[in-house]
Order: structure tokens, then C-alpha cells, then sequence
């Protein structure tokens, strides 16, 4: 059977294999580029179950059109950073956040001075920036990741969503060079050191909690 990420991204295709190695080796997994030419997908819902769940579709949808129906399945996952003292920002737009219209507009010309750094350093900078102008050294905050599971398998439709999250806070002060992201500025419970800090972060994120839901139902299928 084959396991289809609706990803191009050969570290996200890493991990998985590495969760998933020692109780479903017989799923052959591989991304979408593979076997596919990669295609714009409009992440356009108000939750990250509903744009990974976007994402597993138009997948789904291009693999009939390219390949008809067989045993194989489409994982797809969406996740971001939700801080409590903002509302929940930035949320599903955590991969943009820099960009997104939040709060007043003096943001705006903070950007503009930050134009040569990379879009995760912005997007960090903006959520520092966020709690600073409310006066804030810290805030509770999780990290969401929602992975949606599509295809046929046995002859009948599979359709499922797996979520998993890692509560912890956020700070103004980035520290560690690890990771990738907020992870600078992420500080799980239970931990004294950002995400960007943690060497064993992968076995206690939001996105390896996701993924082992989805794990063990695959395991009841196969």
C-alpha cells in the first residue's frame, strides 16, 4: 500500500518514515512530487483540520484524474503557533504571519527594516513585536498540527483527521539556534529551554503526536 504525502518537502517525508518505520514498515511511503508535478493548492478553510483536509482532497482528487482508483491513501498535515494573548494568532496563517493584516498598522513599517531576513524570521519577529506593544514578556501558547488521512483501502472510502498539540508558552527573547520556525521563542511544559533548544524536540511535538493518532489507525486497517 502506498502512503502519498501531500507534501513536497523531504524532511517532512523524514520524519514520517521515522514514526512510522517500526510498526508499518509494508507502507511504502513517498511525496508528491514523486509521481506528480506539484500544483498550487488554495488553503482557503478557518481551521487547520479544514485545510489539511483541503489539501488531502486536491491531492486525492489529481492521483484519480492521473491514476484511477487503487490501494493507496493521501496524508496530509496543516499546524501553526496559537498564543493565547493574541487571540489565538497567528494560527492557520503562522506560515505568513508578517504578512497578514493583525493588530495596528504600525507593524508595517517594522517590516519594511526587516526585509532581508527570511520569512520564518519575520514571521517570529512579528509575534514578538505583537506581544511587546501589549506590554508582554510571555504567553501561553500551543502548537497545533492536524493531519488528514485520504483514500481507498479494502474497496471503501477512508476519510479521518488526527490532531495533536504541545501546550507550552511564549517568549520575547529568542534563544537557541535549533529548529526551524517559532521554535526560537517556544517554551513546551515541562521544559526550561525553547524548542529550538530541545535535541529530543521530535518526540514531543505537536506534529509526531498527529501523526502517531494516524499510525495506530492505520495499524487497525492493515
Amino acid at each position: 500500500m502506498q502512503l502519498i504525502l501531500a507534501t513536497s518537502n523531504p524532511h517532512k517525508k523524514t520524519e514520517i518514515k521515522a514514526i512510522f518505520a517500526a510498526t508499518l514498515p509494508h507502507i511504502e511511503i513517498i511525496t508528491l512530487s514523486e509521481i506528480l508535478n506539484p500544483f498550487e493548492i488554495e488553503e482557503n478553510g478557518i481551521s487547520f483540520e479544514q485545510n489539511a483536509t483541503i489539501k488531502a482532497k486536491a491531492v486525492y482528487d489529481a492521483l484519480l484524474l492521473a491514476r484511477g482508483e487503487g490501494e493507496y491513501l493521501v496524508l496530509s498535515e496543516d499546524s501553526g503557533l496559537c498564543v493565547d494573548a493574541l487571540g489565538g494568532a497567528p494560527g492557520i496563517y503562522s506560515a505568513r504571519f508578517s504578512l497578514i493584516e493583525f493588530g495596528d498598522n504600525s507593524w508595517q513599517e517594522r517590516q519594511a527594516r526587516l526585509a532581508n531576513l527570511s520569512l520564518d524570521a519575520r514571521n517570529l519577529a512579528r509575534v514578538v513585536y505583537e506581544l511587546q506593544a501589549r506590554n508582554l514578556s510571555v504567553s501561553r501558547a500551543r502548537f497545533v498540527a492536524n493531519v488528514c488521512l485520504m483514500g481507498h483501502l479494502g474497496g471503501g472510502l477512508i476519510h479521518r483527521n488526527f490532531q495533536g498539540v504541545c501546550e507550552g508558552e511564549v517568549i520575547t527573547t529568542p534563544q537557541g539556534d535549533g529548529g526551524f520556525g517559532y521554535d526560537p521563542i517556544f517554551v513546551p511544559d515541562g521544559y526550561a529551554q525553547t524548542l529550538a533548544q530541545i535535541e529530543s524536540k521530535n518526540e514531543i511535538s505537536h506534529r509526531r503526536r498527529a501523526l502517531e493518532e494516524c499510525g495506530e489507525y492505520l495499524r487497525s486497517l492493515v
